[in-house]
């Protein structure tokens, strides 16, 4: 949620800013006024066959900081009621600027974002102005209220501006770019609100300013973000050529919950999203052993990027999963991922081996599952979508000491391969979950697998 940390320019501790600072392209120069109720208004009126650039500070600008505002524009006095317009965030040195945000498309409404900067070559940002719609317009309306962010790289030298319908979730629109003129945010002496208008749209026109926050940027979430993490694999962590031995899959959560055996795992160099991944061949008794890591726990959830190689109708082999387990112990009855009857079977952390049933997604496909359990409580969600849950649930590990990957019974073996796989030492709530669920689909690029309405589908957590 954003709006913990929104100052309102009404509210206590706000920054109070100068005179704002503009070129030559206004008939009546800018002027800004606090409003009652705190708000803060600019007004001013363009000069016709003028580009107009207009930067009110608000902030001293700082690597490593994210700053949003809310602003109501009103450009029903120009000459093209703003449909050239653009409101954004401006850095300003001299007669240098560097202006991003939302700008007109030259018809209706504010669906393109611009960027701009100063150069030796003239008005433009490196060789021109670059502007983004296309198929995903970026949020904002011409009428407004429109909310916009920028967050500077924490050594100031590339940002990220972002927009949204609401002030609480996001879309990043354009990243990367360092503000040409300037080699860093970081001592550029006037940053805040900018205006900038097209030589075509001349006559008055008025901005308010209802919202602006002054936070530090946020922190990317890992598992290592949680407490509870218990044992992390990253297939990031694995080095060697394609189809090497994968003796040994170093435990990244600093619990040294090494797994070890390979037994026909290998190296998949090739990837998803150039980070490496194992391959587990479902032959050859492909187990690697985790020891000592279960005894005591009372609920767990384990987190997996995975894809099967072959999903039903067609699977050539009883496909194993992992010996997390109470009921899969792999002496006896054993986890399928999925069977041959394209069901899955899973105990994680169950004394009851549990029938979740044939997903809805291709199996065949790099998707997300974990599986979550607890005292009369199970579940396992595939790509942030519940799959299955029972109320009926006792805890209970198979073979404490003796847990395997790969390996879901004596004679059943996991074929498929898994990029990374982190496990809790809690059942989760929806918050955490969502939280693994975004981290792993924006690591991997495989955002595309969450619901639409998942709160990390554009931006991670």
């Amino acid at each position: 949620m954003l709006s913990p940390y929104l100052l309102g320019l009404r509210g206590p501790g706000r920054y109070v800013p100068g005179a704002g600072e503009g070129d030559g392209g206004f008939q009546e120069p800018p002027s800004v006024t606090v409003i009652a109720g705190g708000d803060v208004t600019i007004n001013g009126k363009v000069k016709p066959g003028a580009f107009g650039k207009f930067v009110y500070p608000l902030a001293i600008v700082a690597g490593g900081r994210k700053y949003t505002i809310l602003y109501d524009p009103d450009f029903s006095g120009l000459a093209q009621q703003g449909k050239l317009a653009m409101v954004g965030f401006g850095l300003k040195s001299g007669n240098d600027f560097h202006i991003v945000g939302l700008r007109g498309n030259g018809s209706t409404g504010l669906t393109d974002y611009k960027v701009y900067g100063t150069n030796p070559n003239g008005w433009n940002k490196d060789t021109g102005h670059t502007v983004s719609a296309g198929s995903t317009p970026a949020n904002g309306t011409q009428a407004g209220p429109n909310w916009i962010q920028i967050e500077f790289s924490t050594d100031g030298t590339t940002y990220t501006l972002r927009t949204s319908a609401n002030g609480t979730t996001w879309t990043d629109e354009y990243t990367g770019s360092t503000p040409t003129p300037f080699t860093d945010a970081d001592g550029v002496p006037t940053f805040g609100v900018a205006l900038w208008f097209n030589n075509a749209d001349a006559g008055p026109f008025s901005v308010v300013i209802s919202q602006f926050a002054d936070a530090a940027a946020a922190t990317a979430w890992t598992p290592a973000s949680d407490a509870n993490l218990h044992i992390w694999h990253k297939g990031s962590s694995l080095t060697g050529s394609n189809g090497s031995s994968v003796s040994t899959w170093v435990d990244s959560s600093g619990h040294s919950y090494d797994s070890t055996g390979g037994n026909g795992v290998t190296l998949d160099t090739t990837g998803l999203n150039s980070i490496n991944v194992v391959n587990s061949p479902g032959a050859s008794s492909p187990g690697m052993n985790i020891a000592n890591v279960l005894s005591g726990l009372t609920e767990a959830a384990i987190y997996a990027v995975v894809k099967a190689t072959t999903d039903p109708p067609g699977v050539s082999s009883n496909s194993g999963g992992w010996s997390f387990t109470g009921s899969g112990d792999y002496t006896s009855v054993g986890n399928h991922y999925p069977f041959t009857d394209g069901v899955v079977y899973d105990g994680f952390g169950s004394t009851t081996r549990k029938t979740t049933g044939n997903p809805t997604v291709a199996l065949t496909t790099w998707h997300i599952v974990s599986m979550h359990s607890k005292s009369a409580s199970y579940e396992m969600w595939i790509n942030g979508t519940l799959h299955y849950s029972t109320g009926i649930n006792t805890v209970g590990w198979a073979g404490v000491g003796a847990a395997r990957l790969f390996h879901g019974q004596a004679t059943s073996y996991f074929d498929g391969k898994v990029a990374e796989v982190f496990l809790m030492s809690n059942f989760g709530d929806t918050t955490s979950r969502q939280k693994a669920e975004g981290y792993l689909a924006h690591r991997f690029a495989i955002t595309s697998v969450l619901a639409s309405g998942h709160p990390y589908k554009t931006t991670p957590p």
